[in-house]
């Protein structure tokens, strides 16, 4: 499948002249075979590592959730909407906060329930995350991931070696590295051939695509040029 999509984007990228123009023309292709893979083969913390060595594990936040929502949602017969999405536990705040329940206690004791699971290194509640230093990376990339006015109640850092998620599967969304981290490839005019075996984030492509189009970004970006990718993209 992945090859009738590449086929099909080069004869529509010459069929449209892309590249042919005085100006700069991006052509993004998604090839959903290897999504496919490597949702479902990659990454597998159960597995060791080439060495044979264990790496972590898979971190169910569920069970922990239900304990602290479950009395809640018995005495008021609602679940508020109480869900786990990427890392972060969700919750109508307000409604909860108008049924008479204490957000900001809730929200300590669900943060206390995830620290306490085998892999977590950190949870963080809104107040404890808007408190934790503007130098703090982990911190930082979940304060730039929830939009403002989200109505949340836990948030979860992970040690090295452990992802979110009861699958086998794997995921991505959260800021977590193990879903920041990616395989990248560039292939272009003034890219040298070369395998660098440092990680590349998702949050540098863009900068990096914008260095080889000699564009300069019009507001901060999270990321960095990848400065190996070649001598037009200057950092």
């Amino acid at each position: 499948m992945d090859s009738l999509t590449l086929e099909l984007a080069l004869t529509g990228a010459r069929a449209m002249e892309l590249g042919g123009g005085p100006g700069p023309d991006l052509l993004a292709v998604s090839l959903s075979t290897l999504d496919a893979i490597g949702h479902d083969f990659g990454p597998m913390p159960e597995m060791p590592d080439a060495e044979g060595n264990p790496r972590g594990g898979r971190i169910d936040l569920a069970g922990a959730l239900r304990r602290i929502a479950d009395p809640v949602v018995e005495r008021h017969g609602l679940d508020f909407g109480m869900l786990l999405q990427d890392g972060l536990a969700l919750a109508d705040t307000a409604s909860l906060r108008a049924a008479g329940e204490d957000v900001d206690e809730l929200a300590e004791r669900l943060a206390d329930a995830f620290a306490d699971l085998p892999g977590v290194e950190r949870a963080y509640t809104p107040s404890s995350l808007a408190a934790a230093p503007p130098e703090d990376p982990d911190a930082g990339a979940w304060r730039r991931s929830i939009p403002p006015g989200y109505a949340w109640l836990a948030a979860v850092d992970a040690e090295p070696g452990w992802m979110l998620g009861r699958g086998p599967s794997a995921g991505h969304g959260t800021p977590l590295p193990v879903d920041r981290i990616v395989p990248v490839i560039f292939h272009g005019p003034g890219i040298a051939a070369a395998r660098v075996e440092r990680p590349a984030r998702t949050v540098d492509v863009a900068p990096t695509v914008a260095a080889l189009l000699g564009v300069d970004p019009t507001e901060p970006v999270d990321g960095s040029v990848l400065e190996e990718v070649g001598a037009r993209a200057e950092p």
